[in-house]
């Protein structure tokens, strides 16, 4: 009898070993079980159901946008715009800044040398000897000696306004000067008697050889001017016969004297003769005094 009870026991144990799923070592040490009788007498194993862990969202912050670098054109590409900041910083001292940006950006002023000597006048003109119409050439058929190639500038005291056409009373009776406003664009000063001498667009021209060493001068031409000469006039050639001796006192001895005075202020005009000075300022164009 108890051999009999000691089967029937053993093979329940056997039937409830044999009834009970596997469980590895890792699950019963991260997962737990509960078990639960049943009707049947069998074990049913459930795993232990995991807590719901609830993650509470991260407080963000909003980003900036980041700008972009500024890129500078290069060859052949377009221009960039790029608009100046608002809050722009400022110097300290915006009043000191301001002045130094005067100081330094304030322009050179050229004070043009006179072109225009005054150097006669009578009861009819004004005469004005043209420094930069002066020249010295060989005289023809010389090997040495030279004469110096002057323009005089005559300005009618009373104008006659007779022979002037009609649509040029306005051009002439406006004083100002194209020549003039052109220097002052270009920061250059004019002497005021150019100013003067300029502001008239009716006068006349005359053309002179001056011979230092004979003391003699020669007369070529004569023209009319209203607003600019032409650059066609005609004019007799020179002919050593039209060699005039100087009356003294006389217009023609005052132009004279200013156009050597002028041309020759070494000494060496008197006797017809340039000196390296004269050489360098008549063929290089380059003034030394």
């Amino acid at each position: 009898m108890k051999t009999k009870k000691f089967f029937v026991g053993a093979a329940a144990a056997l039937a409830l070993f044999i009834n009970i799923p596997q469980v590895s070592a890792e699950d019963e040490e991260v997962i737990p079980f509960k078990t639960q009788p049943n009707e049947n007498n069998r074990v049913i194993i459930e795993p232990k159901k995991k807590p719901v862990r609830i993650v509470k969202p991260t407080k963000t912050e909003p980003v900036a946008p980041v700008e972009e670098p500024i890129r500078m054109p290069r060859g052949g590409d377009e221009f960039i715009n790029m608009d100046e900041p608002e809050n722009f910083a400022q110097p300290e001292n915006l009043e000191q800044t301001d002045r130094n940006s005067r100081k330094t950006g304030k322009q050179k002023i050229k004070i043009e040398k006179a072109r225009f000597v005054k150097i006669a006048v009578d009861d009819a003109y004004v005469y004005y000897l043209d420094r930069q119409s002066i020249a010295w050439k060989r005289i023809p058929y010389s090997a040495s000696e030279y004469m110096i190639d002057f323009w005089v500038r005559m300005i009618e005291l009373n104008p006659d306004m007779s022979d002037v056409p009609e649509d040029l009373y306005d051009y002439i009776n406006d004083p100002s000067s194209g020549e003039v406003e052109v220097a002052r664009e270009q920061n250059v000063q004019y002497d005021p008697v150019d100013v003067e001498v300029l502001q008239h667009k009716k006068y006349f021209l005359e053309h002179y050889y001056a011979r230092p060493k004979t003391k003699q001068i020669q007369f070529l031409c004569e023209l009319e001017v209203i607003g600019r000469p032409q650059n066609t006039i005609s004019e007799r050639e020179y002919e050593y016969k039209n060699w005039e001796n100087l009356v003294p006192s006389s217009i023609e001895s005052l132009i004279y004297k200013a156009a050597v005075k002028e041309a020759g202020k070494s000494g060496n005009a008197e006797n017809g003769r340039m000196s390296g000075v004269d050489v360098i300022e008549e063929y290089l164009r380059i003034s030394l005094r």
